[in-house]
């Protein structure tokens, strides 16, 4: 099931109903401290309220911009875009852009072991795996009513999704949980996955 990160329409595991965040999350928490030491006397109370406060989000951090474009980042391992994501896509309203990477390091083993003509046709087999990924999720999300966009870029994939991820300041990162895996990666999320997760200036939506 898909995990939105970083942004107020978080999502309960297992369905997509969303959860307590924002104000109601800050009433929440004041109205448990307020339960848990309403007994305790003046200074000490402001005290403890005021320790709280530094695990809830300000009011500043809790304003999340309109999600004014979405990226989906694409490769090998990523697979297909689920149905269901899609769906909760196109409730966005925004314009979806499709970046299926291409990574050049693998081209460059293949070429150096195999030869160049080996390692071309590698990368022609790579660019019609892409592009046929690309026509049937465009199709998908495009059906589902929102619209879309598809290129094919080919360079280190990590320094392209990097730089990808970090342009994207108005708008939503889409990520399938295997982008990026390598055969020493062994976790249910790709490592770098988790680090796009953190270097986005943006909400990051993990499927």
């Amino acid at each position: 099931m898909p995990f939105v990160s970083g942004s107020s329409n978080d999502y309960q595991s297992g369905d997509l109903t969303p959860i307590r965040t924002g104000e109601n999350n800050m009433s929440y928490y004041r109205a448990l401290i307020e339960r848990k030491f309403r007994d305790l006397a003046g200074s000490r109370y402001e005290q403890i309220l005021n320790e709280y406060r530094d695990f809830i989000p300000s009011e500043e951090e809790l304003q999340v911009a309109p999600v004014k474009s979405i990226l989906v980042l694409l490769d090998f391992f990523s697979g297909e875009l689920p149905g269901e994501v899609s769906g909760l896509l196109s409730t966005y309203h925004a314009p979806v852009t499709l970046v299926y990477l291409i990574d050049d390091q693998v081209l460059r083993v293949v070429s150096d072991s195999l030869g160049r003509d080996t390692g071309a046709r590698f990368l022609e087999r790579e660019e019609d795996r892409a592009r046929e990924l690309l026509k049937s999720t465009c199709a998908l999300v495009e059906e589902a009513g929102s619209s879309c966009r598809s290129l094919v870029r080919t360079g280190t994939k990590g320094d392209e999704a990097q730089a990808q991820a970090q342009a994207q300041t108005s708008g939503l990162l889409v990520l399938g949980k295997k982008f990026g895996m390598t055969a020493g990666d062994n976790g249910d999320i790709s490592p770098m996955v988790l680090r796009l997760q953190k270097a986005a200036p943006c909400p990051v939506l993990i499927y």
